[in-house]
């Protein structure tokens, strides 16, 4: 797909239960139970990928996963699960696609070599997905999307140069995209190169009416020039473009990320005026924890775990943010000694996103003490329901090398993916 297509789709909501329903509807009748079953399995492979080159995810995985039910050993149908599951963030489906897809092809090829990039990519596995991307580069020279996706990869493991040298390909290559413009800016400013990231800004954008994502920019730089006074003059400017409420994030995050807290504070709460934005929340808990409050950064943490609340449009949903809102958890408490470590596995579900057999890494002093920190928990991602009984979790102790030997911070470290 291209670039500024994979933006917009990144930015869309997951669908609520009655437009999947609808959808899946859809799917179903795309191949009707009167044809044979290979015409249905190349339909719906075929309708998969298509719906996936558009950047239409949930119907992309839908159809991937009709097909796969019908045909479990189909090459096209296997393919587009993986690449459909990993579009929407279904990780734990993705270790037995790619088992399948490694034993039945060797993973060959540029199409597969592009499966396994976008897989990677999406579960932020930045090496894996960077080797995977300059290997897919020699398929596909100089494609757009690869080199933005390559340039992304490399800025997340801190190689500005390389990054910012491909970001700068890819707008070559398309020199009136604009996402890809504002990828290169955004490199430049990561690698240093301040003075071109204006020089950029100024030269292919209209200075007189410049949209959000270049007056964010320009804060951006101003920031990292030390010119606060600017940057608050660009953000007044801001309000009159009417941004959305995903582009006040992004200031409240660069201003955070410089310590100007009176001001990220006011701009998280605006997004969250507009809808429940989680990480809106745990900016404001950073806020609060450096202003010495660890109560209320404790209360915004825990309103960012809400897995029932919907998130607004745009929004990463609070269930890929469980990991973070537990780390900054964590980082509001003190280190005790005799901390024990348990693999926790839970055996019944009380949320679609928590299955039966999903693991919790948690830490305490006592089997007691941790079962108090699971129901803490619980109690902050299911607010509705009472928080579950030791019965609902199976224990295991965690291997050596996971147990402390020393003062550690008790509580709940991680959530993994459910097995299968």
């Amino acid at each position: 797909p291209e670039y500024s297509h994979l933006q917009a789709a990144w930015s869309r909501t997951p669908l609520d239960s009655e437009t999947e329903k609808q959808l899946e509807a859809e799917v179903m009748a795309l191949a009707p139970d009167s044809l044979r079953k290979s015409k249905r399995v190349a339909i719906l492979s075929a309708s998969s990928h298509a719906a996936f080159a558009q950047c239409d995810f949930p119907k992309a995985f839908l159809t991937a996963r009709s097909c796969i039910q019908l045909q479990p050993k189909s090459i096209p149908g296997a393919v587009a699960w993986l690449m459909s599951c990993a579009a929407i963030g279904h990780f734990r489906f993705i270790p037995q696609a790619l088992q399948f897809l490694r034993h039945q092809t060797g993973l060959h090829g540029g199409d597969l070599t592009w499966a396994v990039s976008w897989t990677f990519f999406q579960m932020n596995d930045w090496v894996r997905a960077e080797m995977c991307l300059v290997r897919c580069l020699r398929y596909y020279p100089q494609n757009p999307t690869l080199l933005a996706l390559l340039a992304i990869a490399q800025s997340s493991r801190g190689k500005w140069q390389s990054a910012r040298e491909n970001a700068a390909q890819a707008a070559r290559q398309r020199p009136g995209d604009l996402e890809l413009t504002n990828l290169l800016v955004n490199a430049c400013i990561a690698s240093g190169e301040i003075r071109q990231a204006s020089e950029l800004l100024t030269s292919r954008f209209d200075s007189h009416s410049p949209g959000p994502q270049v007056l964010v920019q320009w804060i951006g730089i101003h920031l990292l020039t030390g010119d606060v006074a600017q940057a608050e003059q660009i953000r007044s400017r801001l309000e009159e473009a009417n941004p959305t409420p995903q582009v006040w994030m992004e200031v409240g995050l660069k201003f955070e990320t410089h310590r100007q807290d009176h001001l990220a504070e006011g701009i998280f709460h605006k997004a969250l005026e507009a809808g429940f934005f989680p990480v809106a929340c745990l900016g404001l808990a950073r806020v609060a924890a450096r202003r010495r409050d660890p109560d209320k950064s404790r209360t915004y943490i825990r309103r960012a775990m809400d897995l029932e609340r919907p998130v607004g449009e745009g929004s990463i949903p609070a269930t890929q943010l469980i990991g973070q809102s537990l780390m900054q958890l964590r980082a509001l408490g003190r280190a005790v000694l005799g901390c024990h470590v348990w693999w926790v596995i839970l055996r019944t579900s009380p949320h679609p996103s928590l299955p039966v057999g999903t693991p919790f890494l948690v830490a305490a002093p006592s089997r007691e003490s941790a079962l108090t920190y699971l129901q803490e928990m619980f109690a902050a991602m299911i607010p509705t329901q009472p928080p579950p009984l030791e019965g609902a979790f199976g224990w295991e102790d965690a291997p050596d090398n996971l147990q402390p030997d020393g003062p550690f911070v008790p509580g709940v470290l991680a959530v993994a993916e459910a097995n299968g």
